[in-house]
């Protein structure tokens, strides 16, 4: 009899265990493989792992990636002046808005046989406003290296593929992101150099969010290069301009136009 209950009780913990982690993989949760292969082979840390998507974690995993680059940075734009807020002043005035903006470069498993035997390099770049901006026109965002480095954009069809952005706002009646506007097609790029997104900071004071991935190839099976990924907050009725500035693809600044950047170096 005893043994008859020890098999049914080993029976009913494996039962719920495997519901346990059925649901827990229904409910989108990683699981704890998952988070072993982004902090090992990956090369992502606890706090990087719990800032990224779980689709995005689970396709690094699926393309190999490892981690080569990350950058970070808070900038503050005083809204109603022709400056930059050095970081950390922000201080008591009301006009200075805080952003966060941050970048990462990966080296993937290259599967595009349009491009086969070169190395292919990922860059996704995030910003998050951490105050809600005062001006709520069009702003930019944009990932650019120099040109002269070779590593070059897949293109068809006279367009730039591998290409991604995304635009969210917080519900606070929710608790929760929605996703405002994305898109497929950067709003302008150069061949060799980079790739920009213009979208409509919508008004109303809840915070925003958003990201850029842009995928690239190099026939240089080892190298080194700066990136810079570059914000554009418009002050007015005048939409931001993505262009090279200073060697580098990006958003232009200009007298309505505040810029703020995270800038690294990525060698494969």
């Amino acid at each position: 009899m005893k043994r008859l209950l020890l098999i049914l009780s080993l029976a009913c913990s494996s039962f719920i265990f495997s519901n346990s982690a059925f649901a827990s993989e229904m409910n989108g949760d990683l699981t704890k493989n998952e988070v072993d292969q982004l902090k090992n082979d990956v090369g992502l840390s606890d706090e990087l792992i719990q800032s990224i998507e779980i689709e995005e974690a689970r396709e690094l995993i699926e393309e190999n990636a490892v981690l080569l680059s990350h950058v970070e940075e808070i900038i503050t734009f005083d809204e109603f002046s022709d400056s930059i807020v050095p970081y950390g002043s922000q201080g008591g005035d009301l006009n200075a808005k805080q952003i966060k903006l941050s970048g990462d470069a990966y080296k993937v498993t290259n599967n595009n046989s349009s491009y086969k035997g070169q190395v292919k390099l990922k860059f996704v770049g995030n910003w998050e406003w951490l105050s809600a901006p005062i001006n709520a026109y069009k702003d930019g965002f944009a990932i650019g290296w120099p040109t002269s480095e070779k590593v070059k954009l897949p293109t068809s069809n006279n367009g730039v593929d591998e290409f991604s952005a995304d635009y969210y706002r917080w519900d606070s009646r929710l608790g929760k992101w929605y996703l405002t506007s994305s898109s497929k097609v950067p709003r302008d790029y150069e061949p060799n150099g980079g790739t920009g997104w213009i979208f409509d900071l919508r008004q109303g004071g809840s915070l925003s969010k958003g990201s850029l991935t842009q995928y690239a190839y190099t026939n240089s099976k080892t190298g080194s290069m700066n990136y810079k990924f570059t914000y554009g907050h418009a002050q007015l009725l005048l939409n931001p301009s993505l262009s090279i500035s200073k060697g580098v693809f990006g958003v232009v600044p200009g007298n309505t136009v505040k810029v703020g950047h995270a800038a690294g170096t990525v060698t494969w």
